[in-house]
């Protein structure tokens, strides 16, 4: 397990690396939308660069409400501070994958 020191650390590295200096809020117009699990990250999956897309994960990479709200607001924080695009000018890819845990959820279907 990874402990708040190192993540700290990691976090000032990054910081004083300077990648993301220059990159503007959703400079891209690709959205991800992919699942938690640690085994298929969608930067890694995709080959995408720092800036190149968002990326919202969620158990199982589904579109739920509170999916469609982030989509939602976040066209409203690019708006804000570009004045657009639009939800409509990007692009959405939904990236699921193999023995993804959300299939053991079937025995619980209340949840």
């Amino acid at each position: 397990m990874i402990d708040t020191d190192e993540l700290a650390k990691r976090n000032t590295r990054f910081a004083d690396g300077g990648s993301f200096s220059g990159l503007k809020l959703m400079q891209g117009s690709l959205t991800v939308i992919g699942c938690v699990d640690p085994r298929v990250d969608p930067t890694d999956v995709l080959g995408l660069e720092l800036g190149e897309a968002a990326v919202i994960r969620n158990v199982g990479g589904r579109v739920t409400p509170a999916t469609l709200a982030t989509l939602e607001m976040l066209a409203k924080v690019v708006h804000a501070r570009t004045g657009g695009p639009g939800p409509r000018d990007n692009h959405y890819a939904v990236l699921h994958h193999t023995d993804c845990g959300i299939t053991d959820l079937a025995a619980f279907p209340t949840c």
